[in-house]
């Protein structure tokens, strides 16, 4: 399974490739990529498949790149970008598209799924247009930011 997320701030998106570990869980890392919140919804979808794309099943790291990751998406701690910002997590299945919104109830808790929100889509029959336009949506309808 491929998978990212992406986290809307005042200013930008940010995509953080995630890879699923030999240990089911999933680990954040490069490529990350950052946008601003008025390029167009091509432009975001683009780089969202890039990210789901170069996102693959990886063995468990023995260091913790968290810190490295942090500052690749020029954040000083999580439990702030968490307070700052709406995401969403994508799930790509073969052509089954995941997108689950989150939301932060408790910045030190991490991220809670909306369930109530979580959508389908079939991967193979949207373009990177349609993708970013989907992503947008879903990020300026939630009520968190």
């Amino acid at each position: 399974m491929k998978a990212c997320k992406i986290y809307k701030t005042k200013e930008n998106y940010k995509i953080i490739t995630l890879y699923k570990t030999d240990t089911g869980t999933y680990v954040s890392d490069t490529p990350i990529f950052i946008i601003s919140i008025s390029d167009d919804t091509e432009e975001l979808g683009k780089r969202v498949a890039e990210s789901l794309a170069a996102s693959k099943l990886i063995s468990y790291p023995k260091e913790n790149i968290s810190k490295k990751v942090l500052k690749e998406m020029k954040e000083s701690s999580f439990k702030k970008l968490y307070s700052n910002s709406i995401s969403c997590g994508l799930f790509l299945d073969k052509e089954k598209l995941e997108v689950i919104p989150y939301k932060c109830i408790d910045p030190e808790k991490g991220l809670d799924e909306d369930s109530e929100r979580i959508q389908y889509f079939d991967y193979g029959k949207i373009d990177e247009i349609e993708l970013g336009g989907i992503i947008s949506k879903i990020l300026n309808e939630s009520i968190f930011l």
